[in-house]
């Protein structure tokens, strides 16, 4: 028999994930280095780079690569991009 949740924990479990996000969010706004840097998505840097999900991932976590998390979606500053390929 499954029991079943206590409809007022299910709310303050949503709300929990909400602020989690709204929290991810302002910290990654905070971060933001200049007011008109613009990002872009996984599926344009894979796109621009012509990389698979791992092999960006690889660059991601060796550092090679800055990105930002928020709320739960990763975005690459575009100015790395323009840089990279100016130079």
């Amino acid at each position: 028999m499954k029991k079943e949740q206590n409809p007022m924990a299910i709310v303050i479990d949503y709300l929990a994930a909400i602020l989690q996000t709204l929290c991810e969010i302002r910290d990654a706004l905070k971060q933001k280095t200049s007011r008109d840097e613009e990002l872009i998505d996984q599926a344009d840097a894979k796109r621009i780079l012509k990389l698979g999900d791992t092999a960006l991932y690889r660059l991601r976590i060796s550092g090679k690569i800055p990105y930002r998390k928020i709320g739960g979606k990763i975005y690459y500053p575009k100015s790395f991009f323009n840089n990279a390929f100016n130079s």
